[in-house]
C-alpha cells in the first residue's frame, strides 16, 4: 500500500476571538463606542471633547518644575520682549511666578486681560510640548491610520496605505497592555531605544489584529493519503493569525515529514 503526505493550510472557522495578547486599540471611527472614544482622547491627554486639556497642563505645571519652566518660557515669549530688555523679561517672570503662587488657573479669569491675553495659546503650545516629551498622555501610545477598501488595514500613522479616499489618518491609537509595558522597560534597560521598541511592538500587534479583522486565521493540517482512498490525519495546529505565520508552520511540517520518510 502506498501513500503520500499532504500538508494543507485551511481556514480556521472556529476561532473568532480577538488575539488576547495584543495591546489596546482605540478608535474614533463610527464602529467605536463612547468609552472607546474617551480612551482614545485619554491616551493623548486630551479632554472629553478632544481638545488640548488646559487643566492638565496647569496641574502638571504646579507640581513639575520642567512643565512650569516650559509654560513660563512660552508665556514670557508671547509678549515678544526685546532681547535687550532684561529688566522687562525679569518683571514678566516675576508676575508669572506670583500668579502661580496665588493659585494659578483658579485666578486666571480675575487677571487683567491685557496681561494674560496670550495665555490660552501658550497653554496649547505647552500641551504639545509636554505631550511630545511624554509628560501628558500615555508615553507609550502610537497613533494609527486605517485603510478600508474591501479589507481593513490598520498601520502606524504615515507608514501604511495612504489613500485620500479610503485612508483615515490618525483615527486610532495603540496603547500597550501591562505585560507589554514591562517588556518595553526591560528592553530599554538592555539598550534599545523606547521609540523603536514601542513601534516594533505595535506593528507586531497590528499584523495579528489586521488578520483577525479580515478573517485571516488558519490552521495547518498534515494527512497521509493512501492510494486506496483512505485518509489519516497525522498532525494539525490551529490558530495562526495571518497566512505567513501558517506557511512557516506548514514548511516545518514538510521538512519534518520529509526527513521521517527518508
Amino acid at each position: 500500500m502506498t501513500y503520500k503526505i499532504k500538508v494543507e493550510i485551511k481556514n480556521d472557522d472556529w476561532l473568532s476571538d480577538k488575539p488576547d495578547w495584543i495591546g489596546n486599540i482605540y478608535t474614533l471611527r463610527r464602529g467605536g463606542d463612547k468609552s472607546e472614544h474617551a480612551a482614545f482622547y485619554e491616551a493623548g491627554g486630551y479632554d472629553a471633547y478632544g481638545s488640548p486639556d488646559h487643566d492638565r497642563v496647569i496641574e502638571l505645571a504646579v507640581k513639575d518644575p520642567e512643565a512650569l519652566k516650559i509654560l513660563r518660557f512660552l508665556w514670557v515669549e508671547s509678549f515678544d520682549i526685546n532681547a535687550e530688555s532684561e529688566d522687562e523679561a525679569t518683571e514678566m517672570v516675576e508676575i508669572f511666578d506670583a500668579w502661580v503662587a496665588r493659585g494659578f488657573y483658579s485666578n486666571y479669569g480675575q487677571q487683567d486681560p491685557e496681561d494674560f491675553n496670550e495665555f490660552e495659546s501658550c497653554l496649547d503650545e505647552a500641551f504639545e510640548t509636554l505631550q511630545e516629551i511624554g509628560k501628558i498622555g500615555n508615553p507609550y501610545r502610537v497613533y494609527l491610520d486605517c485603510y478600508q477598501h474591501s479589507r481593513v488595514v490598520w498601520s502606524v500613522t504615515g507608514t501604511g496605505v495612504l489613500c485620500m479616499f479610503d485612508t483615515a489618518r490618525k483615527c486610532g491609537v495603540w496603547v500597550p497592555n501591562d505585560d507589554q509595558i514591562e517588556d518595553i522597560k526591560i528592553r530599554c534597560e538592555r539598550g534599545e531605544t523606547q521609540d523603536d521598541v514601542i513601534v516594533s511592538m505595535c506593528k507586531d500587534d497590528l499584523r495579528d489584529y489586521n488578520a483577525w479583522l479580515n478573517g485571516e486565521i488558519y490552521g495547518v493540517v498534515v494527512t497521509k493519503e493512501y492510494d486506496t482512498g483512505g485518509i489519516e490525519e497525522l498532525d494539525a495546529v490551529w490558530g495562526f493569525y495571518g497566512y505567513e505565520s501558517a506557511e512557516i508552520q506548514a514548511e516545518e511540517f514538510r521538512n519534518h515529514y520529509a526527513s521521517v520518510a527518508n
